[in-house]
């Protein structure tokens, strides 16, 4: 008994150690057996093939969520900010971080004209004057743009063109003008009844849709525009588009008749 209580502890912790040990020697055979069991269960029957559902309820519900929440009506993919109206009351921007020239919609670009009329003929004794219509639609200043008359003689001159010849067809009443151009020096012909035309250049129509569809008509190059606070210039116009240019950056923003 003695030795019993002298050695008691140490006993006690040999049969623990004992145990563990027959218990990890009996762990491989044990997870020997579960293996064998586990592939002995899945050996049973012939899997079967998955078929894919011709409508998966769960998807078409997740699809339309993310076509809804992508919407204009929804902010979660669609950040919205926040303005002041007229009453002082705080309203939805439908134009977030949409200002400046990228918001401008082009309505409209229309031809600009250079024109030469005959008006009439005055005789005084052997003297025979001329009398045209001169429309210069396309020029840089205002005050050149409207309808001005214009009288010489054959051999003549103006500020806009030289008269060499006025000729009038056997059997035609119409008289027929061969003319000079003073800026380019062409030699032009036209007939009385049918002016002379061509297009030399164009303006746009524009509106604005953050600024209560502000609308800017006429606008030719080198027009200036103000949005958002910021200076923009029109530095081209054609036929189907507009390039606007801003002062500071001096980036430019094409913009199309069709919008694409």
């Amino acid at each position: 008994m003695d030795f019993l209580k002298k050695h008691y502890e140490k006993i006690v912790l040999s049969i623990v150690l004992l145990s563990l040990a027959l218990a990890a020697a009996y762990l491989p055979f044990q997870l020997q057996a579960v293996v064998r069991d586990i592939e002995q269960e899945i050996g049973r029957g012939s899997p079967k093939i998955f078929q894919p559902m011709e409508s998966d309820p769960v998807r078409d519900i997740r699809t339309d969520r993310v076509q809804r929440l992508a919407d204009a009506e929804h902010n979660l993919f669609n950040p919205v900010g926040w303005t002041l109206n007229q009453h002082g009351s705080r309203i939805k921007d439908p134009y977030y971080r949409r200002r400046g020239p990228e918001a401008l919609l082009v309505m409209s670009i229309n031809p600009l004209h250079f024109r030469i009329a005959f008006e009439k003929t005055q005789q005084e004794e052997n003297d025979t004057q001329y009398h045209f219509g001169v429309t210069r639609e396309g020029d840089p200043k205002r005050s050149n743009r409207r309808r001005m008359s214009r009288q010489l003689r054959v051999g003549g001159s103006n500020d806009i063109f030289d008269l060499v010849n006025v000729t009038r067809s056997p059997g035609s009443r119409e008289l027929t003008f061969e003319i000079n151009l003073q800026e380019d020096r062409r030699a032009i012909t036209f007939q009385a009844g049918k002016p002379f035309q061509e297009v030399v250049g164009y303006s746009v129509d524009l509106i604005y849709p953050p600024d209560n569809n502000r609308k800017y008509q006429a606008k030719r190059v080198g027009d200036k525009l103000t949005l958002a606070r910021q200076t923009y210039e029109i530095v081209v116009v054609t036929e189907s588009e507009v390039v606007i240019k801003d002062y500071r950056t001096t980036k430019q923003t094409r913009l199309s008749l069709n919008g694409n």
